[in-house]
């Protein structure tokens, strides 16, 4: 069944609707998934977080969420988080990979999560922020693609020579 919208509030969606596409692209880069793997590029919180993971340190809740949205983001499958997950004191592998599942939206609610902004991480204390790029972005997503920007440009400068 077709749904009618009243001739009144046509206008208003219309200009609802307008308003919303010229926060869509603002919205879209906090939510944008590279799917490329440079570890190289990652920003300094992400390094730090999977060095400790790879130590096998217990990591809080936000951190391992972080950890794994970021990953996800940048192209890791859940099943490949496993390893990474594995090494920390209170690992079970059925509920990891049902939560990793869950973050990267292949279970449940079908929502890809997204990596935390810097000013989450910041009130949590996992932001590092021990970078000039740090400075420029409000997102760990936002760093990542620009450095991988700067490094395919300094591959470039390099074969160019």
């Amino acid at each position: 069944e077709e749904v009618q919208i009243p001739s009144v509030l046509k206008p208003i969606i219309e200009e609802l609707d307008k308003e919303f596409q010229g926060i869509l692209p603002k919205v879209d880069v906090y939510t944008m998934y590279v799917d490329e793997y440079e570890p190289s590029a990652f920003p300094p919180c992400i390094s730090r977080l999977l060095e400790e993971a790879e130590q096998g340190k217990n990591l809080p809740h936000m951190a391992r969420f972080t950890l794994a949205t970021f990953l996800i983001s940048v192209g890791k499958r859940p099943e490949e988080l496993l390893d990474i997950f594995r090494k920390m004191p209170d690992f079970d592998e059925n509920k990891t990979l049902y939560h990793l599942k869950h973050i990267a939206g292949e279970i449940g609610s079908r929502t890809r999560y997204s990596p935390p902004s810097c000013v989450t991480l910041r009130t949590f204390g996992l932001c590092s922020a021990d970078d000039v790029l740090c400075q420029r972005v409000k997102h760990p997503l936002t760093y990542y693609s620009k450095k991988l920007k700067l490094l395919k440009r300094g591959e470039l400068e390099k074969r160019a020579r």
